[in-house]
């Protein structure tokens, strides 16, 4: 059965002033959107929350080319692309490095640098 992407989100909350939280969450239906992940512990900038939040995202997928999948008997509505979209090449893998290898250094998700 074929997979389909999964609609996944981080975004940051601060529940309480100067304290922000990543925050994951997964496209449920047209209207709702449900919390899968969330930060253990709060970060003091929204920067290092955002980038920590991407990190925590990356983590979940095993294959960065291909993204996040869920076989179609596992969601409440496939989602499909409406049909002006344009669609991304496939990768001839070339690009891709190991989904398996870690970062040496510090990731950088245009927020700086994850400390």
């Amino acid at each position: 059965m074929a997979d389909v992407l999964r609609l996944l989100a981080v975004h940051v909350a601060e529940p309480d002033p100067g304290h922000f939280e990543w925050v994951i969450t997964e496209r449920v239906n047209e209207d709702r959107w449900r919390e899968i992940d969330r930060a253990e512990d709060g970060y003091k900038t929204y920067k290092t929350a955002m980038a920590s939040g991407l990190v925590a995202l990356e983590e979940m997928i095993s294959d960065l080319d291909v993204g996040p999948r869920r076989g179609v008997d596992q969601t409440d509505h496939p989602h499909t692309p409406p049909e002006d979209t344009v669609q991304p090449a496939p990768s001839n893998g070339k690009d891709a490095a190991s989904a398996k290898a870690k970062p040496k250094k510090a990731a950088y998700f245009g927020f700086g640098p994850i400390r």
